[in-house]
């Protein structure tokens, strides 16, 4: 996998600037909470029988892998940061995984939650975080954990928010020169910030340079974010990019709402994100969690969860890990891996 170092994460304090970039600390605390969750919860699922579920197997061996290349001994700010694509939804193992393990399972769902924060993609796990919470199948122990997760996502985003601000007044004066170096200097702390990236593309756009790559980089990060749906896109995907806003609606008016969605909004939400993924695939992402919390409503898969997970599956991952996963899922008789009972 990937890897790369997080560096210049003091430099600000040790020069005497003004603290105009995101707070190392907090960072590192949030990545390190998530990376500490999800080896607990990975312990627990590897506990299963390793020849009725390779997927989990398989996707262990992949997060032991990353392991390896941590040295936990050296300060937070050496941590190497690894990519989340050929890990978690690029990765045939992990969905091999997912669909192995009970959907009212929240073992996984931590895990997942976990390395996203690790990974320092605080955007995309608070967005999941907030779809999980619609699931009245955690038990309260875990739904607990999910909240001090939304806690420390949400004072991430607050704390990064109050250093853009600064930013965002100097564009507003016309000086794009200075808003962009503190974007960068933000992004030298916290290169996943997709508040950042938007900020600097628009600073870049209205100073007259290409903002496409920074858009594009902030629609990855966080989906949902609609100001950053803007710059140039392929012909042929202009369906999908009708589908954003329908999805962000949703979003907004139901989804993050503190009572549990319906049953019929969360399979909007998923179907209207599938049909996104076009724009940006991590929207299959979304999809997918989505769905699994109406299958764990149901307490078992029909025959259209099959065929909208295997649509999904096959864009994000395909090949013949992916092709057995949907293969595995026709199994009427299908065992699952519960390591705590239903609520």
């Amino acid at each position: 996998f990937g890897l790369f170092l997080l560096v210049g994460s003091a430099e600000g304090q040790e020069s005497g600037r003004p603290p105009t970039s995101a707070n190392p600390k907090l960072v590192y605390q949030l990545r390190k909470a998530g990376w500490n969750t999800a080896l607990e919860m990975l312990s627990k699922l590897e506990m299963a029988d390793k020849e009725k579920f390779p997927g989990m197997l398989a996707f262990s061996a992949d997060v032991r892998r990353i392991e390896k290349s941590i040295d936990s001994t050296k300060p937070k700010h050496e941590w190497n940061l690894f990519e989340t694509a050929p890990l978690l939804h690029r990765n045939p193992n992990f969905w091999g995984a997912m669909y192995e393990i009970a959907p009212s399972e929240p073992a996984f769902k931590l895990v997942h939650i976990g390395l996203l924060m690790a990974s320092g993609e605080i955007d995309q796990a608070h967005n999941l975080i907030h779809l999980l919470l619609h699931d009245a199948e955690i038990p309260q122990l875990d739904r607990d954990r999910l909240k001090w997760f939304d806690s420390l996502t949400h004072q991430m985003l607050s704390d990064s928010f109050r250093h853009l601000s600064q930013g965002i007044k100097l564009h507003d004066t016309k000086d794009f020169d200075a808003a962009i170096k503190i974007y960068e200097d933000v992004l030298t702390i916290w290169p996943q910030s997709s508040a950042a990236q938007y900020e600097l593309g628009y600073s870049k756009r209205m100073s007259k340079k290409d903002p496409n790559k920074h858009f594009e980089n902030c629609r990855h990060l966080d989906p949902l974010n609609l100001a950053a749906h803007q710059g140039e896109y392929r012909s042929e995907i202009a369906p999908a990019r009708q589908e954003v806003g329908h999805v962000i609606h949703l979003w907004k008016e139901s989804l993050k709402s503190k009572g549990p969605a319906k049953d019929d909004v969360l399979m909007k939400f998923a179907q209207g994100c599938q049909n996104a993924a076009p724009i940006e695939i991590r929207f299959h992402e979304l999809a997918l969690v989505a769905r699994q919390i109406v299958v764990s409503r149901k307490g078992k898969y029909d025959d259209q969860d099959r065929e909208f997970i295997a649509t999904s599956l096959q864009q994000l991952a395909p090949g013949p890990i992916t092709e057995e996963t949907i293969h595995r899922l026709q199994d009427q008789s299908l065992e699952l891996v519960q390591v705590a009972p239903k609520k």
